[in-house]
């Protein structure tokens, strides 16, 4: 679809117009919104229910750095190449695929490092919304590898990994980790209670979004307001995606729509 025809489609429908410029961005009949991630991953327009950006997706070129504010926790998702975090005491590595739950002291701040390599991209989530912990004056860290975790097995092959479940941050945040198999379906649902953003890490496919649906692809990003309706198609390659949800969803937070008929018309995002 042309960018002039989406950009009508979108004015139709949306009182979110007036944010759009020349960028890939679709937003549905119900709320829900997508953006291509060719140009940069911005998840700047959030339902007013999510009073902070839970999610950032920073790239790093060689060498950069980013730094991590005091006394902030962070869950620290390392999606490509290699990086170090550098505390005042503790120094780890992260390679594509581990994920660190990262606490900054109070009167300390922390600096995410890239390696030599020619791109790095990192998910950052910043957990505040938790229970306050004891303070301390250094570091704390919880280091695990996404593909060695373990996983709740859901229909038709798709493996859900919930990683902060466990924690002390499981009631405030949920973040998972989804492998979707070639052409698979996340049956049409909704969380009446949760928020949640999402990006699409590896493959393609389509997010269904109420009586609409989006292609996606790797970076494409997007936002679900509670109660909204919506879905995930992989395509023939499979899809991988992160959701990051305010509060979790929980294993009793979805209510499934098995009939609901599958969207006929795709916008592709350019």
């Amino acid at each position: 679809m042309a960018i002039g025809k989406l950009k009508e489609r979108v004015s139709t429908h949306s009182e979110l117009t007036s944010t759009i410029d020349d960028v890939d961005v679709y937003i549905s009949k119900n709320g829900c919104s997508f953006r291509s991630g060719e140009k940069n991953i911005d998840f700047s327009v959030l339902p007013s229910s999510l009073p902070y950006q839970p999610l950032n997706v920073i790239q790093l070129k060689p060498e950069q750095t980013h730094l991590l504010p005091q006394n902030h926790s962070f869950a620290i998702h390392c999606l490509t190449g290699d990086i170090k975090i550098h505390g005042t005491n503790t120094c780890i590595t992260l390679t594509e695929g581990e994920f660190v739950i990262w606490e900054c002291p109070p009167t300390k701040a922390s600096v995410i490092q890239s390696s030599r390599q020619a791109q790095h991209y990192v998910a950052i989530t910043d957990l505040h919304t938790a229970p306050q912990l004891p303070a301390s004056n250094n570091e704390a860290f919880n280091l695990i590898n996404v593909h060695s975790f373990n996983y709740a097995q859901r229909p038709n092959g798709i493996i859900l990994k919930s990683l902060l479940m466990g924690t002390c941050y499981e009631q405030t945040t949920g973040y998972e980790y989804v492998e979707m198999p070639p052409n698979q379906l996340i049956t049409p649902h909704v969380h009446p209670n949760s928020d949640a953003i999402v990006i699409v890490t590896q493959g393609s496919g389509r997010f269904i979004a109420g009586n609409g649906s989006v292609q996606v692809k790797r970076w494409s990003h997007g936002i679900i307001p509670r109660g909204k309706l919506h879905g995930v198609i992989a395509d023939a390659y499979g899809m991988t995606f992160i959701s990051v949800q305010i509060p979790p969803i929980g294993e009793d937070g979805y209510i499934f729509f098995p009939d609901f008929v599958i969207p006929a018309e795709t916008v592709e995002l350019e």
